[in-house]
């Protein structure tokens, strides 16, 4: 777009050169001189379509500064989405996009120079300030009687259209004050226009007083994903962690193309929307911010805003200093053709069971597209949200020998399945203390620590540890860390999964009794030591012994006997 600037600097200068130039002398004003400048709301007309023809036709007339030039004209925006062939990277030009607000403002000075585009003077001092103006660095001040506030805004048609009519001659500031939803800016900073414009027609300079432009808007509605990571939640008081991806709105379509640089992502910003009171803290939960590839640093690079309430969620924004859009710029200039990703990693600890019982957690997220100041982007926030859903979980402790309820037992659970085997190992093994706190108590659940089934009588109470809230339709695991007295722990990491439907769910898991239970083994009654029974027993043993002492020492007598004989 600042093309049309460009075209005014070399009008003037080959004119000047031809020795053309002419003064002016005076102007006619025309029957629509006396309209008041205006948005034509009755002009629909489609733009032509295709790069290589123009959208609409020239209304080329004499100089402004020779008589009887006309005294007014209009702009037209015809704004386009930003789609190439594919093959040559080039744009299409085909599909309208409606709802986009452009601000016009005329121009009074440039460089404390007043201007007149009736004189020839005010446009060499525009040429001479063109080249700040499209850089934004030069010094304007304007008509304070043009429009409103002195301004003109307007939105585009259905057909992607826009046109400002009954515009006096002059220099006009142009800006694209909102985006269409689901679209980036085509520019961040405004761009300027000479009423009438001054172009070269089949190497002839003509007088357009009815110039146009073609700003196109990458569509970015789906330019946010937000997903979830559960490898280590189990439940309440446990962590979550998401990540966002998101695509910088600037991308360099081809190596050709100058590259992009850090001013041209002002005011492009990520935010989360975490649900409110769902998490026990909302503060410095950004974890890792990512340019492309490119690991960012806090306070250097970005900020992170504190959350902000509102309906029902906190927006957490992460903003991005000087230095981290040049980070941006970089990633856009190492990504050609294709836009660089942004990705946002963000870690919450979950509210208590009181607050979670048996709700839903659904996070979202999205993206400001960059703007410069004084424009009021839409928000493109992500179109799927990960939920989690919670249920209510109790592990019951029972006898597998007559499935009543045992008290005593202690629980711990786990997210993942290789930590719930070894915690299971090392109790097993005899690990103690430190060493066991370190596969066990450091990798378990943090929320749900070690439960023990209750001893309080009831049958909704006895046997069972306290409700917690946990996820649903994920597996988890459970591992048995002290068995009940006169019980054998179970060694077995026991997997659990909370059906999507099921707001609660009571797991029980069972326990052999340990042998010499009440004097009897772990299976079988056996008389008990001492009892009518053994007696018996030992006496008929007494008397067999007896027996055969007997017979035994009078066979030897016999022989005895009969050896002295």
């Amino acid at each position: 777009m600042n093309k049309f600037t460009k075209q005014c600097v070399a009008a003037v200068a080959s004119l000047a050169m031809a020795g053309t130039l002419c003064v002016a002398g005076a102007v006619v004003a025309g029957s629509s001189a006396w309209a008041a400048p205006s948005v034509d709301t009755t002009f629909n007309t489609k733009g032509k379509t295709g790069l290589t023809t123009d959208s609409q036709d020239g209304n080329y007339q004499k100089a402004p500064w020779l008589d009887n030039a006309p005294s007014t004209g209009s702009i037209t925006i015809y704004k386009w989405k930003s789609e190439t062939d594919g093959t040559t990277g080039n744009q299409l030009k085909k599909t309208p996009v409606k709802d986009a607000e452009f601000t016009i403002k005329k121009v009074k000075s440039v460089n404390s120079k007043d201007l007149d585009l009736t004189k020839y003077d005010s446009w060499v001092e525009i040429a001479k300030a063109a080249d700040g103006l499209n850089k934004n660095t030069g010094t304007v001040t304007f008509d304070d009687k043009f429009g409103t506030d002195q301004k003109l805004s307007g939105s585009t048609n259905d057909n992607g259209v826009l046109r400002f009519k009954d515009l006096p001659l002059g220099l006009y500031q142009v800006q694209e004050t909102k985006a269409p939803k689901g679209y980036s800016a085509a520019e961040t900073r405004p761009f300027y226009m000479t009423l009438p414009m001054i172009q070269q027609v089949k190497q002839e300079t003509k007088y357009n007083y009815a110039p146009f432009v073609d700003p196109k808007n990458v569509d970015i509605s789906d330019s946010v994903q937000k997903t979830k990571d559960t490898k280590k939640t189990v439940g309440a008081g446990d962590e979550i962690s998401y990540t966002i991806t998101a695509d910088l709105d600037k991308v360099k379509a081809k190596d050709t193309d100058p590259n992009r640089v850090a001013d041209e992502f002002k005011g492009y910003s990520v935010f989360d929307l975490a649900p409110a009171n769902y998490f026990e803290s909302y503060d410095n939960v950004a974890k890792t911010v990512k340019a492309g590839s490119t690991t960012l640093t806090p306070m250097t690079d970005y900020l992170v805003s504190a959350a902000e309430a509102k309906d029902g969620k906190k927006k957490i924004e992460i903003t991005f200093t000087d230095k981290g859009r040049e980070a941006l710029a970089t990633a856009a200039n190492g990504s050609v053709g294709k836009a660089a990703k942004v990705t946002v990693d963000l870690t919450f600890k979950l509210a208590k069971t009181a607050t979670l019982s048996t709700n839903s957690v659904t996070n979202e997220g999205g993206m400001v597209p960059s703007h410069d100041t004084g424009t009021t982007p839409s928000e493109v926030k992500t179109k799927t949200n990960p939920k989690v859903d919670f249920a209510t979980f109790q592990i019951k402790k029972v006898s597998s020998k007559d499935n009543s309820a045992l008290p005593g037992a202690k629980f711990m659970l786990f997210a993942n399945k290789d930590e719930a085997t070894a915690c299971t190992n090392a109790i097993k093994e005899g690990k103690t203390s430190t060493e066991l706190d370190k596969v066990c108590k450091a990798k378990a659940s943090v929320g749900f620590g070690e439960k023990e089934t209750s001893s309080e009588e009831g049958a909704d109470k006895k046997g069972l540890t306290e409700a917690y809230s946990v996820k649903r339709g994920e597996d988890f695991y459970a591992v048995e860390t002290v068995a009940p007295a006169g019980y054998i722990r179970n060694p077995d990491v026991k997997t659990i999964n909370v059906e999507e439907k099921d707001s609660t769910k009571v797991f029980p898991v069972e326990n052999l009794p340990a042998s010499g239970n009440d004097g009897k083994s772990w299976l079988f009654n056996l008389p008990k030591t001492g009892a009518a029974g053994v007696i018996i027993f030992a006496l008929a043993g007494v008397c067999l012994v007896a027996v055969g002492m007997f017979i035994f020492l009078r066979n030897r007598k016999k022989e005895e006997e009969q050896q002295a004989a």
